[in-house]
């Protein structure tokens, strides 16, 4: 919708890629800032070790249902189906299957050349991250730019994700890169794409400015740039006062202990395994298991492992078919 105006022109945000997607991009970030990587996840040396997911299926079939979800997402930000209204909506599905398709391509085309093989995991928040981007224009702009600003999100999500890792924070489903980055993009792009027709049509309002490539000058371009700075700011200052009020209040706490994040939730707060094939491994689903004394981000709180039962534990790991310990002492198993 047309959002207050600065002057004469507002901000153009169609479903919300700004007011949903970048605010909770911004808080999961700042989020896990505060609380601070997992066990394991980062060597004495810094490098990022792999904590892959447990099961591709099921993130697969998730993906699939966020995607059919946001047709009903960015089609009913229409809000109605009348006056011309029902053939916008049907533009708005068809610009969110094509960003959403453009994004996952991108993505995989990218990490087929970085991996050497077609990354599965990436090809899903490479769709999710399209489709968050065109919810910020879905009804301002034409199918053909619906594919650029699919393109343009499936490699912001790319850069982000690395830029993430590189700074030693851990977003452990890249939350950040792709709601956060995705809504960037969105707003971003709103300032290059809508057309004059378009953005009338939708407001019902008269525009003095408009997409830069339709001739509509830099006004809407620098509104939606202070969009993303005054959202981002917001959040974030919203998401500190809360995380830090959780983390610092009596009783409360924003993480589990070491020896609960050894065990796994599933056994520490749920009484059994999620996963009984790795049973005799007692450290459960992810765990991290490192030489005697302590580890890099927790410290004196650091459960010490002999050497020997870490020796032990990792010919386990090697007949559950998970990565031994490395260089630096650290096994990380999963399911």
């Amino acid at each position: 919708t047309l959002g207050t105006p600065l002057g004469t022109v507002g901000v153009l945000d169609f479903a919300g890629a700004g007011v949903v997607h970048l605010v909770g991009g911004t808080c999961a970030l700042v989020g896990a800032i505060i609380v601070g990587p997992r066990i394991g996840r980062f060597t004495h040396d810094g490098q990022a070790m792999e904590i892959p997911g447990h099961n591709t299926i099921i993130q697969g079939l998730g993906a699939i249902l966020l995607w059919f979800g946001f047709y009903a997402f960015n089609s009913g930000s229409t809000l109605a189906l009348t006056g011309g209204f029902a053939s916008l909506a049907a533009k708005v599905a068809v610009n969110t299957t094509i960003a959403g398709a453009a994004g996952g391509l991108a993505v995989l085309i990218v990490m087929r050349f970085k991996l050497h093989s077609f990354d599965l995991n990436g090809l899903l928040n490479g769709f999710l991250v399209g489709l968050v981007a065109i919810t910020a224009g879905c009804g301002f702009v034409e199918p053909w730019a619906a594919f650029c600003i699919g393109t343009i999100a499936g490699l912001s999500y790319v850069l982000a994700s690395w830029m993430v890792v590189s700074l030693h924070i851990d977003d452990p489903i890249d939350a950040f890169a792709v709601h956060g980055a995705g809504g960037i993009v969105g707003l971003f792009c709103n300032g290059w794409f809508p057309s004059k027709q378009n953005v009338a049509f939708v407001t019902g309002i008269e525009p003095t400015s408009w997409g830069i490539f339709y001739k509509g000058g830099g006004t809407q371009f620098g509104v939606q740039l202070l969009a993303i700075v005054v959202i981002m700011g917001w959040s974030a200052t919203m998401a500190c006062l809360v995380f830090f009020a959780i983390k610092y209040c009596p009783g409360l706490g924003l993480r589990i202990s070491a020896d609960q994040e050894c065990q796994g939730l599933d056994v520490s707060k749920h009484g059994g395994f999620a996963y009984p094939e790795i049973c005799q491994i007692q450290q459960a689903t992810t765990v991290a298991l490192y030489k005697t004394g302590s580890h890099p981000m927790t410290g004196n709180d650091a459960k010490a492992v002999s050497m020997k039962n870490l020796k032990e534990l990792t010919e386990l790991s090697i007949h559950a078919s998970v990565p031994p310990a490395d260089k630096d002492g650290f096994v990380i198993v999963t399911a």
